[in-house]
């Protein structure tokens, strides 16, 4: 624990305000749903329409502009709250992936 404090300091890891959690939590939705417009952009281009089991109304301008908006919302963010948010998917993801544990995912046959 004596170890830990100092670089719990220096990470400016504290107890955060409802108003701080709230806009983290809204960067990583905002975050997930860049990813998710960027797949449906990658998806679009290796299958082709004829075999796509859904449509987008208005092709790839929706998550195209979609993207340009959430990149707009991500420069208006508080560059620590930015910060802050990558620093928590940054911990969360390995811990995700150990209590996942080693089971594979099962693949659709």
């Amino acid at each position: 624990l004596v170890v830990a404090l100092p670089l719990v300091d220096r990470l400016g890891i504290r107890d955060f305000t409802l108003d701080e959690l709230v806009r983290l939590s809204a960067l990583a939705s905002l975050l997930q749903y860049i990813a998710t417009c960027a797949a449906v952009i990658v998806i679009r281009r290796r299958t082709p329409s004829s075999r796509a089991s859904f449509m987008v109304a208005g092709g790839l301008a929706i998550p195209v502009i979609a993207l340009a908006c959430c990149a707009l919302l991500l420069a208006w963010a508080d560059p620590v709250d930015r910060t802050r948010t990558l620093m928590g998917i940054a911990l969360g993801v390995p811990l995700y992936w150990l209590a996942r544990g080693t089971q594979p995912i099962a693949e659709n046959e």
